[in-house]
């Protein structure tokens, strides 16, 4: 996939992410591992993606793929190859979802934690 414009430093700047990366003034070296990422989208993410290392499995999503999705997923989890492009849970486990069946995806995720 090539990537014409890259905008996640900005989310990751402004939710102050990045202060809570390995390195971060926070010193908390925060990294997704261990978390589950639900992801609510209209489309399938497109893969294989070079930045989405951590895997990505996909719940009820529709046939149809979306760079939208995959845009989104990669706001969440993107790995970093490209500084620019590194995503806010680089190791969390994202489980990707078409919202239009979104009542019964989140029992499903709920469910275990309750």
């Amino acid at each position: 996939m090539i990537y014409v414009e890259t905008e996640n430093a900005g989310s990751v700047s402004s939710s102050i992410t990045d202060k809570s990366y390995s390195g971060g003034s926070l010193g908390l070296n925060l990294d997704g591992s261990g978390i589950i990422a639900g992801i609510w989208d209209g489309g399938q993410v497109r893969e294989p993606d070079s930045e989405l290392t951590s895997g990505v499995t996909p719940g009820n999503t529709s046939n149809r793929l979306s760079y939208h999705a995959t845009h989104i997923t990669g706001t969440v989890g993107a790995s970093g190859v490209d500084p620019n492009a590194k995503g806010m849970a680089t190791n969390a486990n994202l489980l990707t979802y078409d919202y239009g069946n979104d009542t019964r995806s989140y029992s499903y995720l709920i469910t275990p934690m309750v």
